[in-house]
């Protein structure tokens, strides 16, 4: 994380991390996380030069703030179905001030930019019943290890969605289906469990 140079990333982890400790109900290891992040933050305020090009924290807000303000335009222009994958990089250069990159910088407004609001929603259709699944797995697993992974990773990728769309690499991608992936494993297992204490009575 620190040799990567992101900015924000820090705060994903911070979300991923206090996620993942409540939903296993590690109280205690989220108090001292919570203070050794307050220390960090104190630190910070003292020595910025701690975390790599947080000095550019400004520049590279303003560069986002330019990409959203365009991405607007043009989703104001097709709302209901977009302009199809990879929308920003193909219309950028026809905005003044725009800056050149490949997406919106925010899975909030990529989609909708993409797809407009017609194809958003059979994404979030798929997502809602997908979490419903696993909400219920989680209540009724009680501290399952796999399902709190999965809403950690899901909080972390939701609040590095604001300012990124880290997801659409291949590196984080994949590897963020392969961890969704992950939904019903435990409630197997604990079938499979049950049914072998069945057996054995």
């Amino acid at each position: 994380v620190y040799l990567c140079g992101s900015l924000f990333v820090w705060v994903e982890i911070f979300v991923g991390v206090a996620m993942l400790l409540i939903t296993l109900r590690k109280h205690g290891l989220l108090v001292v996380f919570l203070l050794l992040a307050a220390a960090g933050c104190v630190a910070l305020f003292f020595v910025p030069e701690l975390i790599p090009r947080l000095s550019d924290s400004e520049h590279t807000f303003g560069l986002r703030e330019r990409i959203w303000d365009v991405s607007l335009q043009e989703i104001a222009k097709n709302p209901w179905i977009g302009k199809g994958v990879m929308t920003y990089y193909h219309i950028y250069e026809l905005y003044k001030g725009s800056w050149p990159t490949e997406h919106a910088h925010s899975i909030y407004l990529d989609p909708i930019l993409n797809f407009g609001i017609v194809g958003t929603v059979f994404f979030l259709w798929y997502f809602v019943r997908y979490y419903a699944t696993l909400l219920r797995q989680y209540f009724k697993l009680h501290k399952s290890l796999v399902t709190s992974l999965i809403m950690a990773v899901t909080a972390a990728a939701l609040v590095h969605g604001f300012a990124d769309v880290t997801l659409l690499w291949i590196q984080t991608g994949a590897l963020f289906l392969l961890i969704l992936s992950g939904v019903g494993v435990a409630e197997n297992a604990e079938k499979m469990k049950r049914a072998n204490l069945g057996l054995e009575e």
